[in-house]
């Protein structure tokens, strides 16, 4: 495998994961300043009141050396009490003095007792008199309650001011942001996954398709040209070698076809200047008129003809036999006795309709057919000669007649390096095709992967809302990971079992949405059966929407329903899918292009502009949703059998 292609097998799950906890840590980090800063706002406005409220009493008191005369202390310390009114509060914030023992001296709430007697028994009492021996302002955030506190003591009267603000000012912000993120990164995680699929199909899908059918092509003896694969890995030296092999398999075949054809061609015209000499000579030998000198001259060329066919057949580096039509062998050149492993000896010997090997083979029947018939005829055999040689043969049988009597011409040749160079195209092919559902395998355990990481985020999740777009997101991946567990488990790499795989992704459906099957009664009638795999992703992508829709609005919980699903060819151009419940139905004026469903929205984008079709909602006694789309299964078989697969959403 190259050294990109690993790459990407390693780096895109990573990706996706890494663009998920990206989507988690934004969230987390984006908690923090939002307490910071309201920490910091109850610090400064607590230290503000006591110095410009308390500490600026308490210096006027020190000037006048009358802090330990009671009157005068008392007054001032009225006067701080009477100022708690006008102190600026956060919304939701409440300021109370105490003294040591948790009493409440003065706040800015109405109702003393309470706040006296919670603090007298809360866990925050003894840290803020354990603190009381620094003036610094401390934070305290208890792990149970709703309040928030701030303290700080006044140490010359023994004060412990406490400010405290309600939970709601730091959980209302962080609930927006945690939702923010967590729609970010249900974004992040689809993107990732589109780009995980996308990258599986231009890297593998299309260049395995090509490859496939080029070796079909070659297989089946079909002009192979150029192979559409750039790439510079194993993919692309595989389709060169098979460009190269292709024409040389070409090349073999035009000169082998030219030589047949030259061989007898010639054996023909030589044949009939025999019979043509022969006729001469017996009419001259008739009618008593030709000379010695006569007689010599056409036994001399008669002898020369003989000599000239016999050179040809015995220069010819393909295999050359004659019989007579009762099987016997009359001719063999050397070519035969090499490629038959044999010597001319033997092979004259024989007799075709008493060889075994030629009985399993084949080769007597065809015989017999041509020296029947007269018709030309050919044809590839594997046997086992006389002599123990196993090996193919390619012959080509001919009749002519010699002497009023039938024989037989075969022309053969070895063929066993173009079977072994087959044998090894369709093990490369099968190796191929092993690699494919390899690759489907990991993609669908990819998606499932991502699959789980929502389900696991979703049960960290109280927001029912952003549960179910989690759940949605699940369900659409469960449909395009359902298509690549169909393609690792089929024989045909380039369709799937499309009946089989919607009625799998209905059921998946209705038991990710826990429907009572007693309660609700589904239909489904797809008359379809094989579909490619460009075509099917989209469909299964439109079923899981609307008949998650259907699940979710079609029937009242403990109320019974049903809802059907019908597919099939409207004529040889058009797909027609219908899928209906017996709902409250959808409003008369309802517009899909007005619609902010983001389910909706993908259906419509699938139908107009992937597939090209229409949609059409019909409210009567229900919904009733009818589409219609190009599709010919005609078009679409060609289509896949040249390699002309499209990625798939």
């Amino acid at each position: 495998m190259h050294f990109q292609t690993k790459i990407c097998l390693i780096i895109l799950p990573l990706m996706a994961f890494s663009i998920f906890f990206m989507g988690f840590w934004s969230l987390r980090t984006a908690q923090q300043p939002i307490e910071g800063a309201i920490h910091q706002l109850m610090i400064q406005e607590l230290e503000h009141f006591v110095k410009f409220n308390i500490q600026t009493h308490y210096e006027v008191l020190q000037k006048n050396r009358l802090e330990n005369v009671g009157s005068f202390v008392t007054n001032y310390q009225q006067k701080i009490f009477n100022s708690l009114d006008d102190f600026h509060l956060i919304k939701t914030g409440s300021l109370i003095i105490l003294d040591t023992k948790g009493k409440v001296l003065a706040g800015t709430v109405d109702d003393k007792t309470l706040p006296n007697a919670y603090l007298s028994t809360s866990k925050i009492m003894p840290s803020m008199i354990k603190s009381a021996a620094t003036d610094k302002t401390t934070i305290m955030e208890p792990e149970t309650g709703e309040r928030i506190f701030a303290t700080q003591t006044f140490a010359p009267w023994n004060w412990h001011l406490v400010y405290s603000v309600s939970r709601e000012l730091i959980l209302i912000p962080r609930q927006k942001v945690r939702n923010t993120a967590i729609l970010i990164s249900i974004a992040c995680i689809a993107t990732g996954s589109f780009f995980i699929i996308l990258c599986f199909r231009i890297f593998f899908g299309r260049p395995m398709d090509k490859l496939k059918q080029a070796a079909e092509d070659i297989a089946d003896l079909k002009d192979v040209g150029k192979i559409d694969i750039h790439s510079a890995d194993e993919l692309g030296n595989l389709a060169r070698s098979m460009e190269r092999m292709a024409a040389a398999i070409k090349e073999y075949r035009k000169k082998q076809h030219n030589w047949h054809f030259y061989l007898e061609s010639e054996i023909q015209r030589n044949t009939k200047n025999l019979h043509r000499l022969n006729a001469s000579l017996e009419k001259e030998i008739k009618i008593k008129k030709i000379s010695e000198a006569d007689l010599r001259q056409s036994e001399k060329r008669i002898s020369e003809a003989l000599n000239f066919n016999r050179e040809i057949i015995s220069a010819s580096s393909l295999g050359i036999t004659v019989y007579d039509g009762k099987g016997k062998c009359v001719l063999a050149n050397d070519a035969a006795c090499k490629i038959i492993s044999g010597t001319q000896e033997q092979l004259l010997s024989q007799n075709f309709y008493k060889l075994k090997s030629w009985k399993t083979s084949g080769l007597a029947h065809m015989a017999d057919k041509v020296l029947t018939d007269g018709r030309q005829r050919s044809m590839e055999a594997r046997t086992i000669s006389t002599f123990g040689k196993d090996f193919w043969i390619e012959c080509r049988f001919s009749r002519f007649t010699m002497e009023g009597q039938p024989h037989l011409l075969i022309i053969f040749d070895n063929i066993y390096m173009r079977k072994q160079m087959e044998r090894q195209i369709k093990a490369s092919l099968t190796e191929k095709n092993i690699l494919l559902k390899e690759i489907h395998h990991r993609v669908k355990n990819n998606l499932q992967v991502v699959s789980s990481l929502l389900k696991m985020q979703s049960s960290l999740i109280t927001d029912e809302h952003i549960i179910r777009i989690f759940q949605e997101s699940q369900n659409r991946i469960a449909a395009m990971a359902l298509v690549h567990e169909q393609l690792y488990k089929s024989d045909n790499l380039a369709v799937i079992d499309f009946s089989t795989y919607i009625v799998d992704l209905v059921h998946s459906l209705q038991y990710s949405f826990g429907t009572d099957s007693n309660l609700i009664h589904l239909t489904m009638d797809i008359r379809h059966k094989s579909m490619g795999v460009d075509t099917a992703v989209p469909c299964g992508l439109i079923v899981n929407e609307l008949i998650s829709n259907a699940f979710k609005y079609s029937v009242k919980p403990g109320e019974k329903g049903e809802i059907s699903m019908l597919f099939q060819l409207h004529d040889k151009q058009t797909a027609q899918m219908i899928i209906a419940d017996t709902g409250p139905g959808i409003p008369k004026d309802f517009d899909i292009d007005a619609n902010q469903s983001l389910g909706l929205k993908l259906v419509n984008n699938i139908v107009t502009h992937q597939l090209e079709g229409s949609i059409q909602f019909i409210c009567d006694k229900g919904t009733r949703i009818e589409i219609l789309f190009p599709y010919s299964n005609e078009k679409e078989l060609k289509r896949l059998t040249a390699g002309e697969t499209e990625t798939p959403l």
